[in-house]
């Protein structure tokens, strides 16, 4: 499990840090705080994501009931330039 290039073992040392240099009262607040930012983003990243997903589904599926029609253009109708052609020989 690597996050951002830092392993177990530096996620180790800079948490004993932190416990040292803040103290253990503090040191637990801003676990639980950062616990529940990350909490918080999980879930705000997961609304997002289920709207995007939505509206993805709600664009889609207009093109894929075209694209079951084929509303293209039927292969033996001629194409815009080969009417200039005839038009400019006339």
């Amino acid at each position: 499990m690597e996050i951002l290039n830092v392993g177990p073992l530096e996620i180790m040392v800079i948490i004993a840090v932190a416990f040292i240099v803040l103290g253990p009262e503090r040191a637990t607040e801003l676990g639980r705080d950062l616990g529940r930012a990350v909490t918080s983003l999980r879930r705000n990243f997961n609304v997002v994501q289920q709207e995007v997903t939505r509206q993805w589904t709600e664009v889609e599926r207009p093109v894929r009931e075209i694209q079951e029609k084929d509303l293209s253009l039927p292969k033996d109708k001629p194409s815009l330039s080969q009417d200039d052609e005839g038009a400019r020989k006339e």
